[in-house]
């Protein structure tokens, strides 16, 4: 099996900052300190300080004090995340919603060609869905292709920034994630 995940952290903190929000102060989104509702996303700035999903604005406001808060647009987050979905979707029809900008497609189905390296082809899969994503969309979305969910979100997590794609993981680890990087996973192979 292999499973790619397409990981575009923060995804409403990052279309609004691409819409004009600070990015030189912890950002909340979700609506002003004095609005009734919740923190919809916030910037690990804000987590930093102790905001978390689902917390009262208000209370954002106390342990975040130079914040900016923003109100939610949670359609303009919807159509960003279907563009990403869209990407996928060009590859495989079997693809998985797990939250905003956090999507997993099974991809077992694409063949390798015969004489072809399947680590190899794997990398270029992934370097090719990241262009992809980079084409259509500006937010910092990453790819990370491996046999578990776990073990591609993993990947997606530890890619480069600005679309990286994150290295195929070879082989199951429940335990930890490798990253196929050459001579480093046959020395942690023969360990």
């Amino acid at each position: 099996m292999k499973i790619i995940c397409l990981l575009a952290a923060h995804l409403p903190v990052q279309v609004e900052q691409q819409a004009g929000a600070p990015d030189t102060t912890p950002l909340i989104v979700g609506g002003r300190p004095w609005d009734p509702g919740a923190v919809l996303d916030c910037c690990p700035a804000a987590i930093f300080a102790g905001v978390r999903l689902g917390m009262r604005l208000a209370r954002a406001a106390q342990l975040c004090p130079g914040a900016t808060f923003v109100p939610a647009r949670e359609a303009v987050y919807r159509e960003a995340h279907a563009t990403l979905d869209a990407v996928l979707r060009q590859h495989t029809d079997r693809v998985e919603t797990a939250g905003l900008g956090y999507l997993f497609a099974d991809v077992s189905d694409l063949r390798v060609p015969a004489g072809r390296d399947p680590a190899q082809v794997d990398v270029e899969l992934a370097r090719l869905l990241a262009r992809e994503v980079q084409l259509v969309s500006p937010l910092d979305a990453r790819i990370g292709l491996a046999p578990q969910r776990f073990t591609a979100e993993q990947a997606a997590r530890a890619a480069r920034r600005r679309g990286g794609a994150g290295r195929p993981v070879r082989g199951s680890a429940p335990a930890r994630s490798r990253r196929w990087d050459g001579p480093s996973i046959r020395a942690r192979l023969r360990d």
